[in-house]
């Protein structure tokens, strides 16, 4: 109300602010594109990849939120008992 009766805006100057962000709508594209290709590798080893792409080295915090944004999530696999042969032969019987 203040800036309105002061100034007559109605909008805040707020919806421009904050840090600019440090990967474009291509650079997102490529990551998604290395990780959907390289599934079984580590945040690590994705961040340092992805850096070899961009100029402006980032972080692996920031590779990890771009990555949850496009809803993609670490998971680890289950462990799951060996099947043997006597196992196999058991099971169909």
């Amino acid at each position: 109300m203040t800036a309105y009766k002061k100034c007559g805006n109605v909008a805040s100057g707020k919806h421009n602010s904050g840090q600019k962000r440090k990967l474009t709508d291509r650079d997102k594209r490529v990551l998604t594109r290395i990780v959907a290709q390289k599934r079984k590798q580590s945040l690590s080893q994705i961040t340092s990849e992805v850096n070899s792409h961009l100029r402006n080295p980032i972080s692996a915090r920031t590779v990890q939120r771009e990555l949850h944004a496009s809803n993609l999530y670490g998971r680890v696999g289950i462990r799951k008992p060996l099947v043997t042969a006597r196992h196999a032969l058991q099971r169909r019987q």
